[in-house]
């Protein structure tokens, strides 16, 4: 189900001040939760330490655990609050 351009992006790294990164999908740094969302499919990577994308794990973000929703900042929820 992986997008094989997003697997092959490498060293694309959004930043607090514009956290998207534009590829076939929109990729949206969420800084709070050390992770990266799809925003187009709503699937959740986690942030590697240089602030890659860790494209060997995928949760759907429906999926993901309860204390992952409290972590997140005010400004990250907006993003993610349409898949609450």
């Amino acid at each position: 189900m992986r997008n094989s351009k997003i697997n092959n992006m490498k060293h694309a790294k959004g930043t607090l001040e514009n956290p998207w990164i534009f590829c076939e999908d929109r990729m949206v740094r969420l800084e709070s939760v050390g992770s990266w969302l799809n925003y187009d499919k709503g699937i959740v990577f986690p942030m590697l330490k240089d602030g890659d994308i860790d494209m060997s794990l995928d949760v759907p973000i429906e999926d993901v655990a309860h204390d992952w929703w409290q972590s997140l900042s005010s400004s990250d929820y907006q993003i993610t609050k349409k898949f609450y």
